[in-house]
């Protein structure tokens, strides 16, 4: 059973949830015997009526994590549907990457080095003043004044995903996922934090609508807000190996573990990203977010305003 239920976030937007996780359904009759199925109840007089209890578990709205979380699991690509295996379009095609990315396809130079071009949060959500033609823009801008707050989906490949977080993490040496594993300790906090800057593991996130590349082809999606997000594992490939630094490997799959034992259970992770959801803090006036930083929240990037 999948539902697209609707469900009520703070700052005043309605946004539909994610697919039903977890269903159960249990029948109890006004007298014994207990029912044990119920997808099958009796008819009989002295066990009416019968009381119907459903629990649908859902998935909650992105949040913040903890260092002890288990790491949330990143789905680019379907098996079981591929045909709607989309990404963003983010920069115009003709701009030019700085080495080594200008050697990569665009649409993986595009996740390796990350995008150029500035884009704002869509308050409203509504896409309509902009065509395809209109998205990416022309050029990037130098700043996010009139930055556009919707951006251009296509059909996206695990290909180009694996060679921009190969590019990215794992070249030319494979980058230390600095994600503490228990016991948490103070020297491992500081390990994680000090490398924040300019730790490529690091990167933001374009958050939009469930259910806004439900379609296939090009199609223009709203950006609800941008959010940090820490990788600590991929897509374990011939193509994109595992980073096993010493001390500081990546994190097996959250689902399937290491247990790739056939050629079929080697393609169930194709295309998988996962990690932790962060607040990413910006300081200065060219960053995107919002200036109030909430640590308890949805994982927006934010502005931390320094004043005297």
């Amino acid at each position: 059973m999948v539902a697209r239920l609707y469900v009520k976030e703070g700052g005043g937007i309605a946004v539909k949830s994610g697919p039903i996780q977890y269903l159960d359904i249990t029948a109890a009759p006004a007298n014994p015997p207990a029912i044990t199925n119920a997808y099958s109840t009796p008819n009989e007089p002295t066990q009416q009526p019968v009381t119907y209890t459903v629990t649908a578990g859902l998935l909650p709205a992105l949040r913040t994590q903890t260092l002890s979380d288990k790491p949330v699991l990143i789905r680019f690509a379907s098996e079981d549907n591929p045909s709607q295996t989309q990404s963003i379009d983010c920069d115009v095609d003709s701009w030019s990457y700085p080495a080594p990315y200008d050697t990569l396809p665009k649409d993986a130079a595009e996740i390796a080095h990350g995008c150029v071009t500035p884009y704002a949060e869509n308050e409203t959500l509504d896409c309509t003043p902009y065509s395809l033609g209109d998205l990416p823009p022309p050029m990037p801008g130098t700043t996010f004044d009139n930055a556009p707050d919707c951006a251009r989906s296509k059909s996206g490949s695990v290909s180009s995903l694996r060679k921009g977080l190969v590019a990215r993490l794992n070249e030319p040496t494979c980058t230390p996922n600095n994600w503490p594993d228990p016991p948490i300790t103070p020297d491992k906090v500081t390990e994680l934090v000090t490398n924040f800057g300019d730790d490529p593991r690091l990167v933001t996130l374009v958050v939009t609508e469930f259910g806004a590349f439900a379609g296939t082809g090009s199609t223009i999606i709203p950006i609800r807000y941008f959010a940090g997000f820490y990788i600590t594992g991929k897509d374990v490939s011939a193509q994109s190996p595992r980073c096993e630094v010493p001390g500081f490997e990546e994190d097996l799959h959250p689902v399937y573990g290491d247990t790739y034992s056939t050629t079929k259970k080697q393609k169930l992770d194709d295309g998988d990203v996962w990690g932790y959801f962060v607040v990413r803090v910006e300081y200065g006036s060219g960053a995107i977010g919002h200036e109030d930083c909430d640590f308890t929240g949805a994982p927006e990037n934010c502005v931390l305003a320094l004043v005297r």
